[in-house]
């Protein structure tokens, strides 16, 4: 109260203008703060206007109030010398016949007037008009969270779960374009992507349904259509809309309907006065349709303006929505050629660029145009949903940095806003593979998979590729099956089925299904059937023509560093081992890491695993090139950037160093490499050069088991845990025999030749190696007997 008493004091001294001016300043500071307000705590859009009339009501009477009192004989400040004196009632007059001044009293309706306006009035009354706009305001929220009056929420009221799926009916078209339905459609699927109160089915997802009601799954979702999808995939409600023309303008109506009985949960309608008010009209439909649903108003609008977080073109968008129906309907090809007309329109359409990217790696061409596409995505990251920004960091943390770690990290901000995003989940259960967190990548992978949307299926056959890397073929095996029963005609099913085999060294087996696969998809790019194909070569004895095929993959100029790394290192590991060529392997090492450097790659770790191959063959003084000295070397450098080590990747440069110097004793190498390969970066990385060192180290029994252990328990890598059998095989032979274990040589002999029956020639001479042991051990056998 002694507050509000100083303020009407310090009005009572001030002029009118000063007054006037006093108003204008605060009634700016109560905007800024009221619009502050209004996005940060998500007061309603009506606050700020309701607020401005407030203030604009108040100016007259402000005004009129200082007027008043400025005039009234209360606003005058009588000078000291005039006041009575000292003894004197300020009552009493001393000459009572004296007839007053003129001008010393107010007229009746000036007094009253004076009575009526006065400060403290004006001041109660602006506080209680700003109370009645706070009582509003708190009505509102209870009313919305509550469940009740016209501004309850339809979460709060139970008509819909938060977070609940619908399905989005392709909205009616009664203008004269006759693409400005599926306009709006697509731009609502963006703009409601970045709800959390509700979630779009996607449209993958519909169209499988659609297969499944044996309905043409590229037909018009209508109104109907969509509510009997939504009824089979358990989905409560279903929004259709309509687009109309009004003259110049447009007319843009939707209805959120149960799919139960199609009874009207909520409708919602917007206008534009023409085309370019367009997207600003779906963006305003968007919103009211997801304040309405639960949505927080401050989630709302941080989330970006439609064209912001799109275009500002409509053709563009137009063309964008006809590239993601084509696209949806396996036709790539055309979606890309359409999505590339939109960005020539558009060259700030951020979610254009990204799906450029997209589309060029699904097919497999023009990897310099992804790579462009991939970062101007990045750069005009700002224009994307929150969703799709994730995407776009990810594609560029895979594409461009050929960062495991950080592509893991982008996928897991995506699924933090949509949990159940399945290009997300699949993509992060891939890289918690290539991590060797193996039991993430599991619950992610199996969450996926059990998801009734599009990309499921995918997930499914990631999950058979994982139970392989766990080592659980029976596991393996059941996925496929199930897999094969729901997507018998999908030819990945070979695919699956062939490593099936292989892992199980099932050689002919899986030979004749990836045969069938790339006879339906052709071995035009690098893909799970070129690696499969080349892993069957490797160990069935036909090194030449698994290096030959490499070799075409490794000419392409713009291969990307994240798939020539592996592919080179595959090709080293076949020269210096299968075909026992160091001066070959040399060479190629000397090519690849070349290309590693201009492609914009790192080929520290190619060398580094060229001179272990030259260790594990025996050859120090090859090693020695691919060494950098170890003051060159900072132990930092050993770490990979993503903390992993797995089979087919280098050891740290240190560990090799020491094994390469020969000044350290070989016990002491073998713990090195031991307390390593117990370190939790390390997933059996070290199991294939473990055999050696025990055999250096003089520990020719151990030696023996390791080689034995790898033929029977293949290593976590799908290509090295094949390919390395055959070799350990022949290792476990000649350590069999040197420690006098007759019978362990047979059976490792007999299961190389097993599995070399059909080799090449240029394998011949260790055929008939093999071969030769087993009639001499045979032959020592019945001389014995």
């Amino acid at each position: 109260m002694n507050s509000l008493v100083r303020i009407i004091r310090e009005i009572h001294r001030r002029s009118l203008w000063q007054v006037l001016a006093m108003y204008l300043a605060g009634s700016w500071v109560a905007i800024q703060v009221v619009g502050q307000l209004t996005q940060t705590a998500g007061l309603p859009d009506w606050v700020p206007p309701f607020a401005l009339v407030l203030l604009v009501l108040g100016l007259p009477v402000v005004l009129a109030t200082a007027l008043v009192q400025e005039a009234s004989p209360g606003r005058s400040m009588a000078p000291a010398a005039d006041a009575p004196p000292a003894g004197t009632s300020p009552q009493s007059d001393p000459d009572p016949q004296r007839p007053p001044p003129a001008d010393s009293g107010p007229s009746p309706s000036n007094s009253s007037l004076s009575r009526f306006l006065t400060w403290k009035r004006t001041v109660l009354a602006g506080v209680l008009a700003f109370t009645i706009l706070g009582t509003a305001v708190a009505g509102y929220f209870v009313m919305r969270i509550g469940g009740f009056g016209p501004a309850a929420s339809l979460v709060a009221q139970g008509v819909i779960e938060d977070g609940e799926p619908i399905v989005l009916a392709d909205f009616r078209n009664a203008t004269a374009d006759s693409h400005l339905g599926s306009v709006v459609s697509e731009a609502l699927r963006i703009d409601l992507s970045e709800s959390p109160a509700l979630r779009v089915v996607e449209r993958g997802q519909v169209q499988g349904t659609l297969r499944r009601m044996e309905r043409d799954e590229e037909a018009t979702l209508t109104a109907e259509l969509a509510r009997e999808v939504a009824m089979r995939e358990g989905v409560s409600a279903y929004l259709e809309g309509e687009v109309a023309g009004a003259g110049t303008g447009f007319i843009f109506s939707a209805t959120l309907r149960s799919s139960e009985d199609g009874a009207a949960l909520a409708s919602f309608r917007r206008t534009a006065r023409n085309e370019e008010g367009v997207i600003e009209a779906i963006d305003r439909l968007s919103q009211d349709i997801r304040e309405r649903a639960g949505e927080s108003l401050r989630s709302i609008r941080r989330a970006g303006a439609l064209h912001q977080v799109t275009t500002s073109s409509l053709e563009a968008l137009r063309l964008y929505s006809e590239a993601e129906r084509v696209a949806a309907a396996g036709r790539e090809g055309e979606a890309l050629v359409l999505m590339e007309e939109a960005v020539d329109l558009d060259p700030e359409f951020a979610m254009a660029w990204r799906k450029i990217a997209v589309l060029h790696d699904n097919l497999g061409i023009d990897p310099q145009r992804a790579r462009f596409a991939t970062v101007e995505a990045h750069r005009l990251g700002d224009r994307l949903t929150a969703l799709e920004r994730g995407m776009a960091e990810a594609f560029h943390a895979t594409l461009i940095l050929d960062d495991v770690a950080a592509t893991v990290r982008a996928y897991e901000r995506v699924l933090r806003i949509d949990p159940d995003h399945p290009a997300a989940l699949n993509n992060l259960g891939l890289g918690y593979i290539e991590l060797g967190r193996f039991d993430e990548a599991e619950e992610v992978l199996t969450h996926a998979a059990t998801l009734p949307r599009e990309g499921s299926g995918l997930a499914r056959f990631n999950l058979v590729r994982l139970r392989l890397l766990q080592g659980d073929p029976a596991a393996a095996r059941a996925e496929v099956a199930g897999v094969r029963e729901a997507a018998p005609d999908d030819p990945r099913v070979m695919i699956a089925t062939g490593w099936v085999h292989a892992r199980a060294l099932e050689f002919d087996a899986a030979m004749a299904e990836v045969e069938a696969y790339l006879s339906v998809t052709g071995p035009a790019r690098i893909d799970v059937g070129s690696e499969l194909w080349i892993t069957l070569m490797i160990a069935s004895g036909h090194p030449n023509g698994a290096v030959e095929r490499i070799e075409q993959i490794l000419a392409q100029p713009d291969l990307a560093p994240r798939a020539r790394l592996p592919t080179a290192g595959l090709t080293a590991w076949v020269l210096a081992l299968g075909h026992e060529d160091p001066e070959a392997m040399d060479s190629l090492v000397d090519r690849e890491a070349e290309r590693l450097r201009e492609s914009g790659g790192d080929d520290a770790e190619l060398t580094r695993l060229a001179a272990t191959l030259h260790l594990q063959a025996g050859d120090r003084a090859r090693a020695s090139r691919w060494l950098e000295p170890d003051d060159d070397v900072d132990d930092d450098d050993d770490v990979q950037a993503d903390g992993s080590y797995l089979p087919g990747r280098a050891p740290p440069a240190s560990l090799i160093r020491r094994w390469h110097s020969g000044q350290a004793d070989p016990v002491a190498v073998l713990e090195d490499f031991q307390s390593f390969a117990q370190g939790p970066d390390c997933h059996r990385c070290v199991d294939d050069i473990l055999p050696i060192l025990f055999e250096e180290a003089g520990q020719l029994d151990r030696a023996l088991a390791a080689w034995e252990d790898l033929a029977e328990n293949p290593l976590p890598h799908l290509a090295y845990g094949v390919v390395i059998v055959p070799i350990a095989l022949e290792q476990a032979g000649r350590l069999a025999e040197a420690t006098g274990d007759r019978q362990a040589a047979l059976g490792a002999y007999r299961r190389l030749l097993a599995l070399w029956h059909a080799a090449g020639p240029e394998l011949e001479p260790r055929v008939r190696h093999a071969q030769t042991r087993i009639s001499e051990l045979e032959a020592g056998a019945a001389g014995q007997s």
